[in-house]
């Protein structure tokens, strides 16, 4: 009785549902020069404005939000004197208002020769810190983030997902 008791037990982690364990997908947009990897296949969302044309990759797997998105502008973001950072920092601005954020901790993040930022937010309606990324390169805004507005988050997966963005040549 006892091994089909430690049996039952391993098989049921073995094949439990574990996002962290799972084999990812990887999701490229050629267009929006955008990769990450997903839990599972994302839906993509093209919209196409007079002010720019949004690429936006979603999952919502295991009561996780994965969000990959890229907006190409169609005009110069060079302007003199408006730097990556503060481009940045205007989306997370933005970012943070819409969710009604209480704390937000940021800090430089750093791709290749650009500078954007990552950000850990806290919200009262998520029991969970949301991770959030966004780089500003030449005519293109790409943010990353994911949350889980209750349960346990598993703050190794979710900095999985984030660390899975790539900007393609």
């Amino acid at each position: 009785m006892k091994n089909y008791l430690i049996l039952i037990i391993g098989l049921t982690f073995f094949f439990g549902s574990n996002v962290h364990a799972q084999k990812w997908i990887r999701y490229q947009s050629k267009s929006a020069r955008l990769q990450a990897d997903f839990p599972v296949n994302p839906e993509e969302k093209i919209e196409d404005t007079d002010k720019a044309k949004t690429y936006t990759a979603t999952v919502t797997h295991d009561g996780y939000e994965f969000t990959a998105s890229a907006m190409l502008y169609k005009t110069n973001l060079n302007v003199k004197g408006l730097s990556q950072e503060t481009l940045a920092k205007t989306s997370l601005d933005a970012f943070e208002k819409n969710l009604g954020a209480t704390k937000v901790m940021s800090k430089n993040y750093y791709y290749r020769q650009d500078v954007g930022l990552d950000a850990e937010i806290d919200t009262p309606d998520y029991d969970n810190t949301i991770l959030y990324r966004v780089i500003v390169v030449g005519k293109t805004r790409y943010e990353i983030s994911v949350m889980k507005k209750s349960g346990k988050a598993k703050y190794g997966l979710m900095k999985k997902f984030l660390n899975s963005f790539k900007i393609l040549k």
